[in-house]
């Protein structure tokens, strides 16, 4: 699987982010506290359900009603992209283009 990019919304730290990621390994850089931890959490979460210790509130933005994670990958399988979004609301949905 590749990882091409994920989208944050109210998760955590995070109001609104994208992030691209290139073909390879890739560095993410910044200052403690400033939500890197969470990029990977968000991953696992839509991709393999794992949630930690955290509840489903712990996820969610302060001051924010819900939080909505997407993630673009190419599968190893048959090559093609997908689109995986997971809602702390509504659950997943695929985009199978």
């Amino acid at each position: 699987m590749q990882i091409l990019s994920v989208t944050l919304k109210n998760f955590k730290t995070h109001r609104d982010r994208h992030f691209t990621f290139a073909p390879g390994t890739n560095a993410i850089c910044g200052e403690n506290g400033a939500g890197k931890t969470s990029i990977l959490e968000a991953i696992a979460w839509v991709l393999f359900n794992y949630q930690g210790e955290y509840k489903r509130d712990d996820l969610i933005r302060n001051g924010s009603g819900s939080a909505e994670v997407s993630v673009d990958f190419i599968s190893n399988q048959d090559g093609r992209t997908y689109t995986i979004q997971r809602h702390t609301n509504k659950g997943y949905t695929i985009f199978d283009p």
